[in-house]
């Protein structure tokens, strides 16, 4: 995107460094998504918002992570915007308010920007829940 608007904020709520979490004060602001997904081990959650285009524009394909792992990523979406994520299998799904969606860490996706809202804000989870490793 070639904008003035292309620009997004970031926080880490949690992030596991060199095995030892570090949580931001905010944390406990999402704890009842953490116990709907009843993770083993956090290793990252961090809130991302994006603000309004004019025109619509997407981010590009990414992992959150590169390298074998079982982790799992979420995306919980905090608002309602015509800003969907899109899937490498060209899936698009809708941004809508308080949905929680699933995927293997591996899944290459991308965020499209919003034009109909000031802003899009989603929580990006990304944790292991096989309890067999």
């Amino acid at each position: 995107l070639n904008s003035k608007h292309d620009w997004a904020l970031t926080h880490v709520l949690y992030e596991s460094v060199n095995g030892v979490g570090v949580q931001s004060q905010g944390l406990y602001r999402i704890s009842p998504l953490i116990k709907k997904i009843n993770p083993l081990t956090i290793f990252r959650i961090r809130a991302n918002l994006t603000v309004q285009q004019e025109k619509r524009g997407r981010t590009i394909f990414h992992i959150d992570y590169d390298h074998k792992t079982t982790m799992t990523t979420s995306i919980f979406y905090m608002n309602t915007t015509n800003g969907p994520t899109i899937l490498e299998d060209g899936t698009e799904i809708d941004c809508r308010a308080n949905r929680l969606v699933t995927y293997p860490y591996n899944t290459f996706h991308s965020g499209v920007r919003c034009t109909d809202q000031l802003y899009r804000i989603v929580i990006n989870l990304n944790y292991f829940i096989d309890r067999n490793l």
